[in-house]
């Protein structure tokens, strides 16, 4: 019941399995002009035969040569005294196990697909989102702040403009915050690298943070030992937006009264590590890398905390961009430690 073609001259093989496209290729060991473990090594080399199984024929029982046989790609070794029932047994089984493996193939190359169409849509749709969004919000930030500006207005009815605008705020925050998410998943972003002194974006980030502890009750505290002249190769506007963004998250997923520090040492790999601690509610091992994926909250809607899930994920890509990455180190319960490692600027 299978078609078969058989090649008495091996060394015409590509050609051959170019016009015939054998499901399955049997091979002797010995054969003119060259070996059948030479040839299965040759053509294992070629991507598009690399999921065809190859059997080998022997009359032999040496077992190095079976195992040079298995270890050039072979998949099976059947000696020539066995019954032609097991060599057909043999052949059905791969062409089975073959015919699985497409099928998972093609599935997966649909599931791809699919997902392409799917993260350009989501693309799409939230440049979309972010375009139609910011006009309004802007158009309502700019009538908030002109009664704010008004003298006529009183006490109470300031605060709620106080309100409004604040609200209005946080909500364009999070709207830049999906529009650069659009522009790294699209590739349509651009950094500024240059060699940036460490020290002053560090204190200038903890003091933020502290001012913004305050509100909350968190302190926030600076472990590193002032060291002038400690460089980095990174893009200062991204920087200090990543160095905030930690920052906030460790307040902002903290216990009442809990603490922060800050940490900074030099690795031996030419890597400044930079590390936020907080006293929070920790992850579990499993969440650990799933926390850098885009719009990932984890339990932060039922602790009531906002944000759309994507401040870690931009920060992740951002240092990827800047040639440096990322982790996290912490136990559920007992906090956090996020930390960031960025190339040390030889200049």
């Amino acid at each position: 019941g299978y078609q078969s073609r058989v090649l008495n001259e091996p060394l015409r093989v590509f050609e051959v399995l170019e016009a015939f496209k054998p499901d399955l290729l049997i091979l002797d060991i010995y054969m003119p002009d060259c070996s059948g473990i030479e040839l299965a090594k040759a053509i294992r080399q070629c991507c598009c035969h690399n999921i065809m199984p190859i059997l080998f024929l022997t009359t032999g029982t040496d077992i190095d040569q079976e195992l040079c046989a298995l270890g050039s790609g072979g998949d099976e070794f059947i000696r020539k005294t066995d019954p032609d029932c097991y060599l057909l047994e043999k052949l059905s089984y791969r062409l089975r196990r073959l015919e699985q493996i497409r099928t998972l193939h093609q599935q997966l190359k649909t599931a791809q697909q699919r997902s392409e169409r799917l993260r350009k849509s989501q693309s799409d749709f939230l440049t979309y989102v972010v375009h139609e969004l910011k006009a309004p919000l802007n158009l309502i930030l700019g009538f908030s702040e002109l009664l704010q500006m008004d003298g006529g207005l009183h006490a109470e009815q300031q605060d709620m403009v106080k309100e409004v605008v604040k609200a209005g705020h946080t909500q364009l925050a999070m709207i830049e915050e999906l529009a650069e998410q659009v522009q790294l998943a699209t590739g349509r972003f651009a950094l500024n690298s240059e060699s940036l002194d460490i020290l002053p974006l560090l204190n200038r980030a903890a003091a933020n943070a502290a001012m913004l502890g305050l509100e909350t009750g968190i302190g926030v505290h600076a472990r590193f030992a002032p060291q002038p002249g400690v460089c980095v190769r990174a893009d200062r506007r991204r920087l200090e937006q990543i160095l905030a963004n930690l920052l906030s998250n460790a307040i902002k997923y903290n216990k009442p009264s809990g603490q922060v520090w800050i940490d900074m040492q030099q690795r031996a790999n030419n890597m400044l590590r930079i590390s936020v601690t907080d006293t929070g509610i920790g992850i579990a091992p499993e969440d650990a890398e799933i926390v850098f994926e885009a719009f990932e909250r984890l339990n932060a809607a039922q602790l009531g905390i906002d944000g759309l899930g994507i401040g870690l994920s931009i920060c992740s890509q951002l240092l990827k961009l800047m040639n440096g990455r990322i982790g996290l180190d912490s136990q559920l319960g007992n906090g956090s430690t996020f930390w960031i490692e960025l190339p040390l600027s030889l200049e």
